[in-house]
């Protein structure tokens, strides 16, 4: 059951990457930003590392970090 979390999590990262505008993306003919400040960035292959074992907690068990304003993602299928 916890692998459709992942699967949300993914589909909702790509829609949000797809949503975005390349800055060095023409629009309507005009650059929106000065194409010389366009660069090439980010973590190199590999660079961000992969959940391997991630740990889940139920909403009775948030840690005392986070605020009551703070932004999360849950999934509830079924009772779980």
């Amino acid at each position: 059951m916890h692998y459709y979390f992942f699967i949300v999590l993914i589909a909702t990262s790509a829609g949000i990457i797809g949503c975005t505008v390349d800055p060095g993306e023409r629009v309507d003919g005009e650059w929106l930003i000065p194409s010389g400040q366009v660069f090439d960035g980010g973590p190199g292959k590999d660079g961000i590392p992969s959940i391997d074992n991630p740990k889940f907690i139920s909403v009775n068990e948030v840690p005392s970090y986070l605020r009551d304003d703070d932004l999360v993602v849950g999934v509830q299928i079924g009772n779980e």
